[in-house]
């Protein structure tokens, strides 16, 4: 894989098979999947939490594979810009459904307009400056992802044991993912770190099921 500043990576043509089709499942899955859960959803403040949290889910997905499998043109620069951008909203969107549904209107008020904050705070940063404050960056997406859970205690003690052990392994599998993301002298890493997302947005959906539907 070779890149170059403020270019597009190249890969080869192995490895951008099995990128593009690790994309397809994504994009396949993640409608059929958020229609299924907002079927089987009940009363107001459910269904729009979890349609906040589908939307989010749905445009991470298909923004990156339209990233990732267009060829190299102009408008590509700004459909990577909303990559970036869309995985602040994916951070946000999933903790929606929790924060509403399984807290006191005050601390998940808090939280909620906390992450959004953070949230909103890194998406200008990916549109802005695409290219710049690449640490910032990845060390944001880390932060949001597991302040709700490892800091604030309200929010881990109000769910359910198993609903919290796989919001962990997606938390973990996320933060492999992104370490993968950034070894580009590694063949197939970005293969593996979008995986690795498809996998942690998966134990993400199987949770929030869990906690909301069984």
């Amino acid at each position: 894989m070779k890149t170059v500043a403020h270019e597009f990576p190249s890969y080869t043509r192995a490895e951008r098979r099995i990128d593009n089709g690790i994309h397809v499942i994504g994009i396949i899955a993640a409608p059929a999947a958020s229609m299924w859960l907002l079927h089987h959803a009940s009363g107001i403040a459910l269904t729009l939490s979890l349609t906040v949290y589908c939307i989010a889910l749905v445009t991470m997905l298909g923004v990156s594979a339209l990233y990732n499998m267009l060829p190299p043109m102009p408008s590509k620069e700004i459909v990577r810009r909303l990559d970036h951008a869309a995985i602040f909203v994916m951070i946000a969107g999933t903790y929606m459904p929790l924060v509403v549904n399984r807290l006191p209107a005050y601390d998940g008020t808090l939280l909620g307009v906390f992450i959004w904050f953070g949230a909103i705070v890194g998406i200008v940063l990916a549109l802005a400056w695409p290219h710049n404050y690449q640490r910032l960056k990845l060390a944001s997406y880390l932060l949001l992802g597991w302040i709700g859970v490892t800091v604030i205690g309200p929010l881990t003690l109000a769910l359910r044991e198993t609903t919290a052990i796989l919001i962990l392994a997606g938390g973990i599998a996320y933060s492999i993912g992104a370490g993968f993301h950034h070894l580009q002298r590694v063949r197939f890493h970005n293969a593996v770190w979008h995986a690795l997302v498809l996998l942690a947005a998966s134990l993400h959906f199987i949770a929030i099921t869990t906690e909301f539907t069984l």
